[in-house]
């Protein structure tokens, strides 16, 4: 039975693979335009060019002066779709339909879909499916090339690792709270294998399996999940939890080779059984206090300078409640 429903699904997708190859492989127009870069995989593997756009929150409406900045880039690209995910505030898209006059069209990773829409029948062909002819809207109109906008002025970015000493400020253990799961455990499963198929897409020098053995010593760990609150973490390590509670100890600037840098922000336990979860460090691109939505890890009992001297091994942590797709198309989308 198990095999007949595997065999079904594949013949399913091997379809739907076929119908966007057919209806996409003589686009008009081939660029798309969107409000973040979340389908970068699907553009790279029908022939089309996702341009997303910088800046945009769809949970809250754009300035005076970002809408300006969307009317022009609008209008000298002949752009008539912007593509948004479901979810994405209604009012928002409106505010730029009418301010930027483009037509707002919706594109869905499956993650959008609802407990309700899930329990109705709803399903990643589905979905994908809806995507292609919300897709086709710009695809059968012929249109000149779309330029990504200029954002020059944005690419030295702090989550690129550019900022000034005086912006970084102080954060607390808070900032990290929740359950969090190691990602090792599926990239060892293969969950992880389309996020390096992507990122070989987009750098040639690297094949999907060299960048799979270079995230492999990053992200290698035997600490499967972490739990954290106010004061304390704890440590799941071959079924077996260790909580320490810890003091922060401040923050460390990091120089890259490449020009870059980056902040650790240290944590230290004073209870002598901590051992090798004595000294703990964070990096999660963020350089003031903020809720974190994922982070690498670094720990080791020796010393803080020790642990800072770490650069090639980095276990990153996604929430407990997301599934491993979920966490792959986070990582696609960033």
């Amino acid at each position: 039975m198990a095999n007949f429903i595997l065999q079904f699904a594949v013949k399913k997708l091997s379809k739907l693979d076929q119908k966007y190859s057919e209806e996409l492989k003589d686009a008009k127009q081939k660029n798309f335009v969107t409000q973040h870069a979340a389908f970068r995989y699907l553009a790279l593997d029908y022939g089309l060019n996702q341009v997303s756009i910088a800046g945009l929150n769809p949970d809250k409406e754009p300035s005076a002066k970002r809408l300006g900045e969307l009317k022009k880039y609008v209008e000298a690209n002949s752009i008539q779709y912007i593509y948004f995910e479901k979810n994405a505030n209604d009012k928002f898209a409106k505010t730029l339909a009418k301010e930027a006059k483009v037509n707002v069209e919706v594109l869905n990773p499956l993650e959008s879909l609802t407990k309700k829409e899930l329990s109705e029948g709803g399903n990643y062909i589905k979905v994908m499916e809806q995507n292609l002819i919300a897709l086709k809207k710009t695809t059968e109109t012929e249109g000149n090339e779309i330029q990504a906008e200029d954002k020059s002025n944005e690419v030295k970015t702090v989550a690129n690792g550019y900022f000034y000493d005086a912006d970084v400020k102080n954060r607390s253990l808070s900032d990290y709270s929740g359950n969090w799961q190691s990602v090792y455990p599926l990239l060892e499963k293969g969950t992880l294998d389309q996020v390096f198929e992507l990122k070989s897409k987009l750098n040639k020098e690297m094949s999907a399996a060299d960048y799979k053995d270079y995230y492999t010593k990053g992200y290698k760990t035997d600490v499967d999940q972490i739990l954290i609150d106010d004061k304390t973490m704890s440590f799941v390590k071959n079924g077996v939890k260790e909580s320490y509670t810890y003091q922060y100890k401040g923050f460390k600037i990091l120089n890259y080779s490449k020009g870059n840098r980056g902040v650790r922000y240290l944590f230290e336990s004073n209870d002598p059984k901590a051992g090798e979860f004595k000294y703990v460090q964070f990096s999660d691109h963020n350089i003031s206090p903020v809720k974190t939505s994922h982070f690498h890890i670094f720990h080791g009992g020796e010393s803080q300078e020790k642990v800072l001297s770490e650069l090639e091994n980095w276990p990153t942590y996604y929430p407990k409640m997301l599934t491993g797709f979920e966490i792959a198309q986070e990582m696609i989308a960033h």
